[in-house]
Order: structure tokens, then C-alpha cells, then sequence
């Protein structure tokens, strides 16, 4: 049989529930509360290379941001629109 016991402190209220070993309940408690398995070697390879490769498409998208921004400015020389007057191309690109 369970033991219960109710705390009240201000307004919170505190339940505690202690469960013996030979109830059903401890049993799914207990395996819920293995350790993980291993990961294998390919796995392991993956997750270090894997904030490598978001790094670099960063950069790349980066790159390419600015030098869109280069062409719709020269295209745009006479008569600039906001975004190009402003720069935000460029900025985008470069804090990106």
C-alpha cells in the first residue's frame, strides 16, 4: 500500500507519494529510468561534422546575400529603392 502525505505551504500544495517495491507501479517507474544506449561510431561522426556543414552554408548564404545586394544596387544606381538605399542587403548578409 502507497503512504501519502499532503503539504500545504502558502499556496502551494505538496503531494508526496511513496510506492513500495512490490507494487506494479515501482516496476514501470524503474525502467523508465535506464540509461541511454551508445551511440554507434557513424552517429558519433555525424554530430561532430554536422555544426561544421551548417557553419559553412551559413557563410555560403551569407556570400551570396551580399552579392545580391552588389547587383540590385548597381542595377538600381539612378533611382534606389528603400532596401537598397538603406543597405539592409548588405547588412543582412554580413550579421547573417
Amino acid at each position: 500500500m502507497a503512504a501519502t502525505t499532503v503539504t500545504d505551504a502558502g499556496s502551494v500544495r505538496i503531494i508526496t507519494e511513496v510506492i513500495p517495491a512490490t507494487d506494479p507501479r515501482a516496476a514501470q517507474l524503474a525502467s523508465g529510468s535506464q540509461a541511454p544506449a551508445r551511440t554507434s561510431l557513424q552517429t558519433q561522426g555525424f554530430r561532430r561534422a554536422h555544426p561544421k556543414v551548417l557553419g559553412t552554408i551559413h557563410i555560403f548564404t551569407g556570400i551570396v546575400h551580399i552579392c545580391f545586394g552588389t547587383i540590385l544596387t548597381l542595377s538600381e544606381h539612378r533611382n534606389p529603392s528603400l532596401p537598397v538605399a538603406s543597405g539592409i542587403l548588405f547588412w543582412l548578409g554580413i550579421l547573417g
